[in-house]
C-alpha cells in the first residue's frame, strides 16, 4: 500500500456515478450507537495516509475523492477522510457485483452496504453509498454528473455528518458494440461518521 498522497491536498471521499445517466444513492441513518470502528485512520495535517486500489485505465478512486473533497470545501464543508476499512468494504462491494453483474444497493440476497459493513464489524450511526457504471475514465465529468443529480447524490456528497469514506473502483463487464469494445466499471463509494 502507498502511503503517500502525492502532496494533494486530500479530504475524504464519496463517490457517485452514473450509468446511462442513472445515479444510484442510498442513505442509513440511525444504525446503533456504538464506535464506527477501533481504529480510527489518522490524517497527517491535510494529507491522508491511506490509498484505495488503482486499476490501470479505470476511473482512479483516489482522484475521485480528491475531488469529492474539493467540492465540500467549496462548500465549507471538512473533508472526508479515507478510510482503509471503508474502502475494504467499499472493495467488496464492487467485487461483489462485478462477480455477480447486478448494479444495485441490494444484492441478489437481499444483502445491502449497511449489512457488509455489519458482518464486517463497522456498526456506524449515519452513512450513505453512492454508486456508478461509468465507461469514462474522467474523473472530473463523474462528479459533474453527481453534482446535477436529483435523487440524493449531491446531498451524499455534502452531507455535513459523514466524516470518513471508501471509494472502490471494479472492472464490471465489456460490450461489444459496432465491432468496438466498451469496459464499464462499477463504482462504489461509502461515507460515514466515524465519531458518535
Amino acid at each position: 500500500m502507498d502511503i503517500s498522497w502525492r502532496g494533494v491536498r486530500t479530504v475524504g471521499a464519496v463517490s457517485f456515478i452514473v450509468l446511462y445517466g442513472f445515479s444510484v444513492m442510498y442513505t442509513m441513518f440511525g444504525m446503533n450507537n456504538n464506535s464506527f470502528h477501533d481504529n480510527q485512520t489518522k490524517a497527517v495535517a491535510s494529507v491522508n495516509t491511506i490509498r484505495f486500489q488503482e486499476h490501470l485505465g479505470a476511473p482512479n478512486p483516489n482522484i475521485i475523492l480528491e475531488l469529492v473533497n474539493e467540492q465540500r470545501t467549496a462548500a465549507g464543508l471538512p473533508a472526508l477522510v479515507a478510510d482503509e476499512k471503508l474502502g475494504g468494504i467499499a472493495s467488496l462491494r464492487a467485487k461483489d457485483m462485478a462477480t455477480r453483474k447486478y448494479y444495485s444497493h441490494q444484492n441478489p440476497d437481499g444483502a445491502r452496504y449497511v449489512d457488509f459493513l455489519n458482518d464486517n464489524g463497522l456498526n456506524v450511526y449515519d452513512s450513505c453509498e453512492n454508486l456508478d457504471m461509468t465507461s469514462a475514465i474522467d474523473e472530473q465529468q463523474a462528479i459533474s454528473d453527481w453534482l446535477s443529480s436529483t435523487t440524493g447524490h449531491k446531498e451524499c456528497l455534502l452531507r455535513n455528518t459523514v466524516t470518513s469514506a471508501g471509494y472502490a473502483v471494479e472492472k464490471f463487464d465489456s460490450v461489444q458494440q459496432n465491432g468496438q469494445s466498451t469496459t464499464y466499471y462499477v463504482v462504489v463509494a461509502i461515507h460515514a461518521n466515524n465519531s458518535l
